[in-house]
């Protein structure tokens, strides 16, 4: 039987014949302590005000310290549900306005419905945009928050 190592196999191939990429979790530390993950659909300087106040006041309702959140932002930033557990340590997910596939997940979940997946819940909402603009969309988001946050 033949055994090979790096350097006989590299005189074999002058070309690299696989590159394979690996998901490197964010060198962001800050996260690290962070309590809850939430992921927006906005570019990280282009979170719109009325949907940052509006965030803030969902927050606060469900008493949540604006310090708490690592808030993870889908059109600029690159991310998957295992990499955002791993910067965050996290054991609750809120998203607005993503699907679940969006974050690597092959899951069936509705929307304002409370998932516990690998010993994180997950909330999926409309974005925030959508949410401002619908009360009855607000009754459930806050509904479920309550749930998740046991108020």
């Amino acid at each position: 039987m033949f055994e090979f190592n790096k350097v006989s196999i590299s005189k074999l191939f002058e070309e690299e014949l696989y590159s394979l990429k690996t998901e490197e979790p964010s060198s962001d530390v800050s996260n690290a302590d962070k309590k809850i993950a939430l992921v927006a659909n906005y570019a990280k300087d282009e979170f719109p005000k009325i949907e940052w106040d509006l965030l803030e006041k969902i927050l606060k309702a469900a008493k949540v310290d604006m310090e708490q959140v690592a808030i993870f932002h889908a059109q600029t930033e690159s991310f998957s549900f295992k990499s955002i557990l791993e910067q965050t340590q996290s054991n609750r997910l809120i998203v607005f306005g993503l699907k679940p596939s969006s974050l690597g997940l092959n899951i069936r979940l509705g929307l304002y419905q409370l998932l516990t997946f690998r010993g994180c819940q997950i909330l999926l909402a409309d974005d925030l945009t959508t949410i401002s603009k619908d009360v009855q969309r607000k009754t459930y988001l806050w509904r479920n928050l309550q749930k998740m946050f046991e108020l």
